[in-house]
């Protein structure tokens, strides 16, 4: 059971998708959210976001709707429905254009090696429950939720605040938190870790 620093017991509520994040949804992203919560008031939540390779098929199915979700082009092969001539012409120009097209190839083939690995896209901790623990509460459970619902391991991302690197560093220092450490480093020139609690009770 999860607890504060005080002794307060924490529960938690996950949403498999963030009911205020539909854009991303549409373009094959996910974003978990697990709120965590003391008594009937929120105490602060935990984001995590990546590509499903699941949703792959039906949202981002190839290289140009990625271009025109992602990226905001604007073109279609003629042969798909529901695109107009200008946007056909424009495929038709530049899927000619080898330079051009080995240049999108790349950056879209680099876009799907994000599929299926969990980040944290945001954690906050409310005004009033600053260093109670809840933000390691919410690492710690999301990072177990994840693990059991969906087979993966929740990672820190490249870009931390100050104080999510503090946080880090103290689960990597703590015996109680599984982390492992990645080989590469975020905005702050320090390891970015993950959470796995394969073989943890």
């Amino acid at each position: 059971m999860a607890t504060t620093k005080h002794g307060d017991q924490i529960t938690f509520l996950e949403y498999e998708q963030d009911p205020d994040d539909r854009k991303g949804w549409e373009g094959g992203w996910v974003c978990h959210r697990i709120e965590a919560y003391v008594g009937d008031e929120c105490v602060g939540y935990l984001k995590i976001v990546y590509v499903s390779s699941k949703r792959l098929p039906e949202c981002v199915p190839d290289m140009w709707v990625w271009l025109c979700k992602a990226k905001g082009y604007h073109f279609s092969p003629p042969t798909r429905e529901g695109y107009d001539e200008y946007a056909s012409k424009r495929y038709m120009t530049l899927s000619t254009n080898k330079f051009w097209m080995a240049e999108k190839q790349a950056a879209y083939e680099k876009w799907l090696a994000k599929a299926d690995v969990p980040l944290v896209g945001y954690i906050k901790t409310e005004d009033g429950w600053l260093r109670q623990g809840i933000a390691l509460a919410l690492y710690e459970h999301g990072a177990r939720w994840l693990l059991e619902t969906h087979g993966l391991k929740l990672r820190g991302d490249r870009d931390q605040t100050a104080e999510a690197c503090a946080v880090w560093r103290y689960m990597v220092a703590s015996d109680r938190y599984p982390t492992v450490a990645l080989d590469y480093k975020n905005n702050r020139d320090q390891t970015v870790y993950e959470l796995d609690y394969t073989d943890q009770p």
